[in-house]
């Protein structure tokens, strides 16, 4: 037997394959908040307490944080002697670890930046490394105090030095 209206069958249906996916999208609704912690218990009998432990005072755990300086990394795998102590005049700390000082090349700017300009700078200036920079170039943002920067022009001749 036919259905008298053809189009009511598969406008239930129609509607049927529209509200499933909507169905299928809708949040789930939110779960009821976790009951709070039990009390605590009491020790069982025959059982000693738990007592809270206590953090023993900063002074106990010296300078280094409650670490033994000796376990640490050596002064030349963190990049050369670490800084010295001041003296019985209270002098300020000195710092040993070898840096960069774009201060004395500053005399090579307007210079092709050559390898053997590179070179000569770099030990000039008593860093590290070197990197050198054209306009445009792509660098990382890291700061290194023992990396020298040369900021040349398209041509290759020096502009500035930095240190970082």
């Amino acid at each position: 037997m036919r259905h008298p209206n053809p189009v009511l069958p598969r406008a239930g249906l129609l509607a049927l394959v529209l509200a499933l996916p909507l169905a299928a999208c809708q949040q789930p609704a939110p779960e009821p908040p976790a009951e709070p912690p039990a009390p605590e218990q009491p020790a069982q009998p025959g059982q000693p307490a738990m007592e809270p432990v206590e953090a023993p005072p900063a002074e106990a755990m010296g300078a280094t944080g409650g670490t033994d300086p000796a376990a640490g990394p050596d002064a030349e795998a963190l990049g050369g002697p670490v800084p010295t102590a001041p003296d019985e005049s209270g002098a300020a700390f000195e710092d040993t670890r070898p840096g960069c000082d774009a201060a004395a090349v500053q005399s090579l700017i307007g210079e092709e930046a050559t390898e053997a300009l590179v070179e000569r700078a770099r030990s000039q200036s008593g860093a590290n490394s070197v990197r050198v920079l054209k306009p445009g170039d792509a660098a990382t943002m890291d700061y290194r105090g023992d990396r020298l920067n040369i900021l040349t022009d398209d041509g290759g001749t020096v502009q500035s030095f930095n240190c970082g």
